[in-house]
């Protein structure tokens, strides 16, 4: 019997023999390979993923497993295999039609001497595959007796068919079945999506040992949200090295529930599970489930969205801007090679903060409310490498630019992520949402001898911006988007 405390070395960690069966003890790497691979992936196929999640043995923490990451992808549109076929291949993925079943097409990644590491199924979201891989998954971790009586039927099964792949199989499926059916009985009919999220036990914390995994570590598999107890409209966001990215709000957060909704799907959608603490006495579960289905479509507009966001860039960068019209992401602006990749030899507060957040943060585009300096305290951080969230510090303005938020969520651009006002994944057009830019030279000077603060040019920008508007008749005329946007 494998020891259940066994690190494999790095060159273990994934590979097995195709036509045998050998199992290896739960290893806490996988789940950072499997947050790699799905990177890889999302890159790979873009805009066509929906989701892409973790599934097998090596995604149930506590369970012995064949080192192999089985990995289900949700796409839009699973109609054309050729085109997953080129997108895949120069990741290693080989298509096996042979193997493909009704709503689902299967690759297979292998090493040179034949050993298999991952196996991929690409299918749509609750179609019969994404359930059985998804459903099973959930129930094991939750239940961990169910874990324990299917390590122990593996293990048996192993010992007596370790040669015999289809034999060791059909041993499980009748364990298989049963979880299933149970599965099925807690699912939400209308989306048949289990284990939303993990209750934490009372009194946990986001520097606590993880209470879901063997060895209490996270990794960048996991995140959480913790509503304090505490009356207020504290809102807090970071991570760390022995803890799991995410936020922590007071219990008078404006919109806790759809924020917390929010988060949810986000982490869920990137692979990662999710952790939600809450005082004792309230009713986290009852709070979700109130705003579940009203945040469910990415397309709407909420009562609370305002028409207009703003994003600030340097006033270096701004002429890039104009010239390729589109805004980019950092990661996007990094590949293009507009900015340096960072150095580790980078101690800054800001660099240590962002080795903390999910990696795919840097894929996307982060917007502000117009009248708050958030925007502008972030572009002074930038500028020293340390945080300078005080709204009265000396700084140098950059370009504010005023995007019609409305517009962007109706088309399908805006990713809610319950931490952020909104944000766009890897670039925006300034065309059609740009509604107009101020830059430093626009504004009224200050008085003789002021410096620029982030409140203050916050506060004139803002005022020239909503003057042009009043100037056009209309924030979306779009003489006032080609006036304002040929400012510097």
């Amino acid at each position: 019997m494998p020891n259940r405390q066994q690190h494999l070395p790095e060159s273990d960690l994934l590979g097995c023999e195709r036509y045998l069966v050998r199992l290896v003890p739960y290893q806490p790497a996988w789940a950072e390979l499997f947050q790699q691979e799905a990177g890889q992936l999302r890159a790979a196929l873009g805009d066509r993923v929906v989701r892409i999640e973790h599934v097998g043995s090596t995604s149930i923490p506590g369970l012995d497993a064949k080192p192999i990451l089985d990995i289900v992808v949700a796409v839009r549109d699973m109609s054309d295999a050729g085109t997953f076929e080129e997108a895949l291949k120069p990741l290693g993925y080989m298509h096996k039609a042979e193997n493909d079943m009704p709503g689902r097409l299967y690759f297979p990644k292998r090493l040179p001497d034949d050993r298999s590491t991952h196996h991929l199924n690409i299918t749509e979201l609750n179609t019969e595959c994404w359930f059985t891989h998804v459903a099973f998954r959930d129930y094991l971790r939750e239940h961990p007796e169910a874990r324990e009586e299917y390590r122990n039927l593996k293990l048996d099964l192993v010992s007596r068919h370790s040669s015999d792949r289809a034999a060791y199989q059909e041993g499980k499926a009748a364990f298989i079945e049963r979880i299933l059916s149970r599965g099925e009985k807690g699912m939400r009919k209308s989306e048949r999506e289990p284990c939303l999220y993990h209750r934490a036990p009372a009194g946990w914390e986001p520097s606590h040992p993880n209470p879901l995994t063997p060895d209490g570590t996270y990794g960048r598999g996991w995140g959480s949200f913790c509503v304090l107890d505490r009356d207020d409209d504290t809102f807090a966001t970071g991570g760390g090295t022995d803890a799991p990215s995410g936020a922590q709000a007071g219990k008078r957060v404006p919109d806790l529930a759809r924020r917390l909704c929010d988060f949810i799907r986000y982490e869920r959608s990137h692979g990662r599970q999710v952790i939600v603490a809450a005082p004792e006495g309230f009713d986290i579960d009852a709070m979700i489930g109130s705003a579940w289905e009203a945040t469910a479509d990415k397309r709407a507009i909420r009562a609370d969205d305002p028409t207009v966001v703003v994003h600030s860039t340097s006033q270096d960068a701004w002429p890039r801007i104009q010239r390729d019209g589109i805004l980019k992401s950092a990661t996007r602006l990094l590949e293009e090679g507009y900015v340096p990749a960072a150095s580790p030899d980078d101690l800054s507060a800001v660099s240590q903060y962002q080795q903390y957040e999910p990696e795919e943060y840097a894929d996307h585009i982060m917007f502000g409310h117009v009248g708050n300096p958030v925007v502008e305290c972030v572009m002074a951080s930038k500028q020293c490498g340390d945080f300078r969230l005080d709204p009265d510090a000396g700084y140098t303005p950059g370009v504010r630019l005023y995007f019609d938020l409305h517009t962007i969520i109706r088309d399908g651009l805006g990713v809610r992520d319950g931490l952020h006002l909104v944000k766009v994944r890897n670039h925006l057009p300034l065309t059609p949402y740009l509604l107009g830019v101020v830059g430093v030279e626009d504004v009224a000077a200050g008085e003789p001898g002021e410096h620029w603060t982030p409140r203050l040019f916050t506060q004139q920008a803002d005022s020239v911006f909503e003057q042009r508007c009043k100037s056009a008749d209309d924030c979306g005329d779009e003489t006032d988007r080609e006036d304002s946007s040929s400012k510097p």
